[in-house]
C-alpha cells in the first residue's frame, strides 16, 4: 500500500508521472505476491505476472536519460522479474535467483550510500 501512496505523490510532481508508472508496475506485482504468500496460493500465477512486469520495466530505461543508476537498476529489475518467472516454473535454480536478489538488495542500497556521501545520482 505504501507504493500506491507513493504513486499519488509522484503524479503530483511534474517529472514524476513516468516514474509513477514504473512504481505502479512494482506495486501491483509485490501486492499480488504478498497476497499469494499470505493465502498460501500457488506461485506460478505470480511468475506469469512477473513476465510482463519485467518486460515493461525494461522499456522504462528510455525514460531515464543519462542516469546510469536508474537505467542499470531498471534493466536489472527486468532481469530479476524474468528470473522469478523462471524459478516459479522450475527453470531457474534457487541459488541463481537468490544471488540475483542479493545483488538487487546491494544495488538498491547504493543510492542511499550515494546520497549519504553527497554524490549526485543524476
Amino acid at each position: 500500500m505504501i507504493l500506491f501512496s507513493q504513486v499519488f505523490i509522484l503524479v503530483q510532481q511534474d517529472a514524476g508521472v513516468v516514474l509513477a508508472g514504473l512504481v505502479v508496475l512494482f506495486a501491483v506485482f509485490f501486492t499480488s505476491f504478498g497476497v499469494a504468500l499470505v493465502k498460501g496460493a500457488d506461485l506460478r500465477p505470480i511468475g506469469n505476472l512477473a513476465i510482463p512486469v519485467g518486460i515493461l520495466a525494461a522499456f522504462y530505461v528510455d525514460f531515464f536519460d543519462g542516469t546510469f543508476m536508474f537505467q542499470s537498476s531498471t534493466i536489472w529489475w527486468g532481469v530479476v522479474f524474468l528470473l522469478v518467472a523462471g524459478f516459479t516454473y522450475g527453470k531457474v535454480p534457487a541459488k541463481v535467483l537468490g544471488w540475483a536478489l542479493v545483488i538487487t538488495g546491494l544495488w538498491g542500497f547504493l543510492p542511499a550510500v550515494y546520497l549519504a556521501l553527497a554524490i549526485d545520482l543524476f
